[in-house]
């Protein structure tokens, strides 16, 4: 049955389900991500409040939460999502800080967008988050009028 059907029940967990919990926990984070781009954001909310209920010191549910938000349109929100529940799982993963950049960015905040970039460099000098603060950087800098929409 589809989680959002299931409601609540479907991320209870007892302690020896935490194998399969681990399972799951990844299947879970896409069904967010794909029902909020399908119109289900409340329900992608829901996991992603669960999810961080079962993983409190992940920073992953909220990223996923944003990133659904981005995907819609919902800028915005997820710079608020990324700042009130991401970050203060860890202030300077550089994942949470790449994600906060974008959203910075298609929010409309370059200054800040870019100051996060660099703030992601300052962490990691390579892999993915570094890639993506290079990749936002570099479009930055470019002029508006040089820039593809």
């Amino acid at each position: 049955m589809h989680p959002f059907l299931m409601g609540p029940a479907a991320f209870e967990q007892k302690a020896s389900d935490e194998g399969r919990a681990a399972e799951v926990l990844p299947l879970l984070l896409e069904a967010a991500c794909l029902g909020a781009a399908f119109g289900f954001r409340e329900e992608a909310a829901t996991i992603c409040r669960r999810l961080s209920e079962m993983r409190p010191n992940s920073e992953i549910p909220w990223i996923t939460l944003a990133y659904a938000q981005m995907s819609v349109g919902k800028h915005r929100q997820a710079v608020k999502v990324l700042e009130k529940y991401a970050l203060p799982c860890q202030p300077e993963h550089p994942l949470t800080l790449a994600f906060l950049a974008l959203a910075l960015k298609l929010a409309g905040d370059p200054g800040r967008a870019r100051v996060t970039c660099e703030r992601v460099l300052a962490c990691q000098e390579e892999g993915a988050a570094a890639d993506m603060a290079r990749a936002l950087r570099d479009e930055l800098a470019r002029p508006v009028s040089r820039r593809i929409s």
